[in-house]
């Protein structure tokens, strides 16, 4: 008889090996609201925003120390947190991170706490209880909300980079709007296919549903719509819709709604990476002098700060395709420090550690 017992013992071990070889962590975003949208009403009026963060990968990110942290930054636009601080602040992810607000650039910054653990496949959600500042001057225009950038580890290589980024925004306006829209959102895929999900809390008199895509936020191409629609409902409706020919790189879907008598109003656009990536090198920072990966090296407006806001002044060196050299004026003390960057209408954050 033959003994299978060591040829099992084999293929356990080579199994367990194989997994924990394509087992990563991956600091990510994967979920954004807002309610109500558009929001009826003025300055003052309340708003709710959440984002759900964490580690959507098979490997725990530990949190032992600065260089096994994530972090991420949340800014805020036409609106501001209400209690001011992160009294406004609400929600599971609390007990991962420790956030400080900061006035100057109207942000949340976060650093996973250190010693907890964020185990695999664990997001939680953060609410932020906030109110309007500024109103909108047209419904054509979304400019109230915030957006998320997940700044992975500095020790982590590799993490998937489709899920670093998330923004929601939405309008306000003083009369009722024929579809109430909750949220839109676009996902890269593992398979390169871009994931358009959105949807709406009301619907009155709503024919299709169209989706664009851009490449620079000028031109843009219809990729599909949606035709199968609620038409006059006062319930949530969801929807979905698959780019399989999405551009590489970063690109920009909007959606685009049609009424029954044929009029119709576009939302401002989101942006999503395919096979791209963002971000700073090295990371730890221990001179003074960086590299950032961008798309627009010559035309981004770059803005760099302490962890209390100061801002801090960088000198733009040589830049390639889709890098820019930066060094900073000044010597940096050790911290965590945050550099923004606005491109095709766009803002990103990218969290810098100085040893």
């Amino acid at each position: 008889m033959i003994n299978f017992k060591p040829y099992l013992l084999g293929l356990a071990l080579w199994l367990l090996h194989l997994s924990s070889s394509f087992g990563q962590a991956d600091p990510a975003v994967t979920g954004r609201n807002l309610l109500p949208a558009p929001i009826i009403g003025g300055v003052g009026s309340p708003l709710s925003l959440t984002f759900t963060i964490g580690n959507n990968g098979a490997v725990p990110i530990s949190g032992a120390n600065v260089i096994n942290q994530m972090g991420f930054a949340i800014t805020l636009g036409n609106c501001a947190p209400s209690p001011v601080g992160t009294g406004a602040l609400s929600g599971p992810l609390l007990n991962y991170f420790d956030i400080t607000y900061v006035a100057s650039i109207n942000s949340f910054l976060a650093q996973q706490k250190t010693g907890v653990v964020l185990g695999p496949v664990s997001v939680y959600d953060l609410v932020i209880a906030a109110t309007v500042t500024t109103a909108s001057s047209t419904t054509a225009v979304k400019d109230i909300g915030a957006s998320c950038n997940i700044q992975p580890p500095p020790a982590l290589n590799n993490q998937p980079a489709g899920n670093d980024n998330a923004a929601i925004y939405t309008y306000s306006t003083q009369a009722p709007m024929p579809v109430s829209l909750v949220s839109f959102t676009a996902q890269a895929q593992p398979d390169r296919s871009v994931l358009l999900n959105w949807s709406t809390s009301w619907e009155q008199a709503n024919k299709a549903y169209v989706i664009e895509h851009s490449k620079d936020l000028t031109s843009y191409e219809e990729v599909g719509r949606v035709t199968d629609v609620a038409g006059t409902s006062k319930t949530v409706s969801q929807y979905q819709l698959v780019d399989r020919n999405p551009y590489r790189g970063t690109s920009y879907y909007r959606l685009r709604q049609i009424d029954l008598d044929g009029s119709s109003r576009t939302y401002p656009a989101v942006a999503v990476v395919v096979d791209g990536q963002y971000g700073v090198y090295p990371n730890p920072v221990r001179t003074q002098s960086f590299t950032l990966s961008l798309d627009e090296p010559t035309t981004a407006v770059l803005h760099f700060y302490s962890a209390s806001g100061k801002a801090v002044t960088l000198e733009k060196g040589a830049s390639g395709s889709n890098t820019i050299e930066l060094k900073s004026t000044e010597s940096l003390s050790g911290g965590v420090y945050v550099l923004t960057v606005e491109e095709r209408g766009q803002v990103r954050t990218h969290r810098l550690v100085v040893p």
